[in-house]
């Protein structure tokens, strides 16, 4: 298991109001993203963003809280849960994405009779705040200081340009992402499945040149994990976006096949031209969470299977196999003073409780995986071939890092905290004596989840358009209704 090499204090003690307590935000992290001297940080329960600045020594704090609905149109209530399970920075706007997938209740064996507990586990919800993926500007706050989230505010780069705040068209079920996968082979089977029944479930995001890549918990398809790769640009409605057809046959997404050893997504967060994929079970299984190095991911330019020498185990992350708590959910590109580079910072849903301390909790800061550490590191081989559009070639080794070295043992200067093997900092539980990852195979073919209405748009149009070649249309049919459309408002 790799060692952290320093540990942050997360100083989250601000709730955003009475309904919220703060240490509900503490518990339940699952996003985070840094942006100069700030982190931004999404929960799993509410329907804000936290801000944290860095305040030093390792300490990160003067917490502030802004509500989503300030700034957005939401697609539910403003209140209503949004699930972040992504956020990424690229200049000047901050994105966020919810899960995307469905809820199925938790019945208590402990405390509900049979019936109650069988009517529970029945319920499955939708929840539209859940199926948001929007932009929000960023702006220096010249009264209080530091990036605020703005509705519209000048470019910093060009102040006669503005900027805006915008999310994908459509609603719930409705949404602009929903309606381009409904006709997907692999996909559309999965979009009314529970999340965490191996259902679909975004739980990834990284942002690179204006295109975005989401990763999917779920489902995992054969032992094979997939990324979205899409391209937002806006659309004729103000504070709305659509999907640009950037896929095969007019199709307004990419699709990478990945080979996590079984695992989902768990987070993205692009390097250069590469990726770091966080890994993790996709259903309540007793399985790693590890990262693995994609080569080339920002630079693909069509859909893809990726494994090999393309895709790297490179690092085995804290992780507790057999219990409840200390689930990496939220990981990105980490700067600090005492660094000697980026490192990659880690946060935890449900954390440990040697995590938690008083009005804040310790995050772990790893060091930056290179496309090389499949080299460096003792591992596994695995033999086998990777598919490309081109065809196929020998596949490498898939290498599982480790990273007892020097690195573990780096003494981290001004102000982190240093960690060393001896210190702790993890589960104690052997790589070798782990389950081996379980594969999920494809829920029954019920073609009925598929079926959606086919009067789908809804309220001002925000339905996303129908694209050429997804439902039986002609690529030319397809944007003659999306002409009409848009000139419509």
């Amino acid at each position: 298991m790799t060692q952290p090499l320093a540990t942050v204090h997360l100083e989250l003690n601000a709730p955003p109001d009475d309904s919220v307590d703060a240490k509900d935000i503490r518990t339940s992290l699952s996003a985070v993203i840094q942006a100069g001297r700030h982190l931004w940080l999404g929960s799993d329960e509410t329907a804000t963003l936290e801000r944290l600045t860095d305040l030093g020594g390792g300490r990160w704090g003067d917490h502030r809280t802004f509500k989503l609905a300030d700034v957005l149109d939401l697609p539910g209530d403003e209140d209503g849960e949004v699930d972040v399970e992504g956020l990424a920075w690229d200049p000047p706007y901050l994105w966020i994405c919810g899960s995307h997938g469905r809820k199925r209740d938790k019945p208590d064996p402990d405390e509900d009779d049979i019936e109650t507990f069988a009517e529970c586990l029945a319920d499955v919800d939708l929840e539209e705040n859940r199926y948001l993926l929007a932009r929000i500007p960023l702006e220096e706050d010249a009264e209080h200081g530091g990036l605020t989230p703005r509705r519209s505010c000048p470019d910093p780069r060009d102040p006669s340009v503005t900027l805006t705040a915008a999310r994908l068209k459509g609603r719930g079920a409705d949404s602009g992402l929903l309606r381009a996968l409904r006709k997907d082979p692999h996909l559309r089977k999965f979009l009314k499945l529970p999340g965490k029944d191996n259902g679909f479930d975004v739980e990834g995001l990284s942002a690179a040149g204006g295109r975005l890549f989401l990763g999917l918990r779920g489902p995992v398809l054969r032992g094979w994990a997939v990324v979205l790769e899409l391209l937002p640009e806006e659309a004729k409605k103000p504070g709305r976006l659509k999907l640009a057809r950037i896929g095969p046959e007019g199709r307004r997404y990419r699709k990478h096949f990945l080979d996590l050893d079984g695992l989902g997504v768990r987070e993205l967060s692009h390097a250069g031209n590469d990726m770091l994929v966080l890994a993790g079970p996709t259903m309540d299984v007793h399985a790693p969470a590890a990262v693995f190095f994609w080569r080339g991911a920002v630079a693909a330019e069509d859909d893809s299977v990726v494994a090999g020498k393309t895709l790297r185990r490179v690092m085995e992350l804290p992780h507790d196999v057999e219990g409840p708590g200390d689930h990496p959910e939220g990981m990105c590109r980490f700067e600090a003073q005492g660094l000697d580079g980026d490192g990659l910072l880690v946060v935890y849903d449900s954390p440990a409780r040697r995590r938690q301390a008083r009005g804040g909790l310790r995050a772990d800061v790893f060091p930056l995986p290179h496309a090389d550490w499949g080299e460096d590191n003792a591992g596994r081989q695995n033999n086998g071939e990777t598919r490309t559009e081109g065809g196929r070639g020998p596949r490498g080794a898939g290498l599982l890092g480790t990273v007892v070295t020097a690195l573990a043992e780096a003494v981290i200067v001004g102000g982190l905290q240093q960690r060393r093997p001896s210190e702790g900092g993890g589960s104690r539980v052997d790589p070798d004596d782990r389950p081996p990852p379980r594969k999920v195979d494809d829920p029954r073919e019920d073609d009925a989840s598929a079926d959606q209405p086919a009067d789908a748009m809804r309220e001002d149009g925000e339905g996303q358009d129908a694209p050429g070649g997804e439902d039986g249309r002609s690529a030319d049919e397809g944007r003659q209704r999306e002409n009409r459309e848009e000139g419509q408002g």
